[in-house]
């Protein structure tokens, strides 16, 4: 509303089809709930644009479409596993965002466990969980599972504010406590090589495998796919421009638990150096003389 158009003497207003935090849609009788949320799942990126007047620009999203669509496509004939034990030449880890409230409205608790071939690099996404409504005890309850059924070496958790009690609850416990380390998120985020742009990298050099062989990881497959292609700067802050950011972070924390696991062991040799035009951030000169 405003502008040239309230000056023509019209305004316009935008409307989503789907309020998924109320769980009501914008025309019931038409488009019920479960009709317009098992298209959201089928296909995140287009729903936003054709039902909830959210067009993505992907030509200047930092994870565009085609690039996390390699990935989906590694993981073509993949599904999510039960269980997991790694062979020699791998290790798993855990990346996971708690949800501070267990509100039916709040944000996700999201997990993301890992295969980490040592040898290659290459990332296969074992299992996702993205779970609403979970208490402090469910929370803590998931991950030790996930530790027990997987076999998980190493995991980052976040712990900002509020979250920090899950980080201590879990070092209660003998199969988390040593294996958990919480993580701080900060300006880091923004980081180059080392924070969320730097998952681009790995990306770019197709070592990310997500499953989507099955209805059950399609969906959540394309739910990361979604959130990735809407997060990028705005005001110069990284964060996500759709409903959600959970899975972005879960991603990155895998990364921090790859970059930990390698720490360990000796595997880092060389610091690598990543520019902006090696995440496809364009420069610009600051005047005509200097580029």
């Amino acid at each position: 509303p405003g502008g040239p158009a309230a000056a023509l003497g019209f305004e316009w207003h935008a409307f989503r089809a789907l309020d998924p935090e109320t769980a009501t849609t914008l025309w019931p009788e038409r488009h019920p709930y479960a009709e317009l949320a098992a298209l959201r799942d089928a296909d995140p990126i287009a729903f936003a644009a054709e039902y909830q007047n959210d067009p993505r620009d992907d030509a200047a999203a930092i994870f565009p479409f085609e690039l996390t669509q390699r990935a989906l496509e590694a993981g073509s004939d993949l599904t999510f596993v039960d269980g997991y034990r790694p062979r020699s030449d791998e290790v798993v880890v855990l990346g996971f965002d708690p949800a501070v409230s267990e509100s039916s409205s709040a944000d996700f608790a999201v997990a993301i466990v890992v295969a980490y071939n040592l040898g290659t690099g290459a990332r296969r996404v074992l299992t996702m969980r993205r779970h609403r409504g979970l208490d402090l005890a469910a929370q803590v309850a998931l991950v030790r599972r996930l530790c027990v059924d997987y076999g998980v070496l190493l995991g980052i958790v976040e712990q900002n504010g509020t979250q920090r009690w899950l980080v201590e609850e879990l070092a209660r416990y003998t199969e988390t406590t040593a294996r958990i380390s919480g993580w701080t998120t900060g300006r880091e985020r923004m980081d180059l090589a080392n924070g969320i742009p730097g998952l681009k990298l790995q990306l770019l050099k197709n070592l990310w495998m997500v499953p989507c062989g099955d209805a059950a990881s399609r969906a959540l497959a394309r739910a990361w796919q979604d959130e990735l292609g809407a997060f990028g700067w705005r005001d110069g802050r990284l964060e996500g421009i759709g409903e959600h950011d959970d899975l972005v972070l879960a991603s990155w924390f895998v990364e921090l638990a790859i970059a930990t696991v390698l720490h360990l062991l000796g595997a880092i040799e060389t610091e690598e150096i990543v520019t902006a035009e090696d995440l496809g951030i364009e420069r610009y000169g600051i005047s005509p003389d200097l580029d």
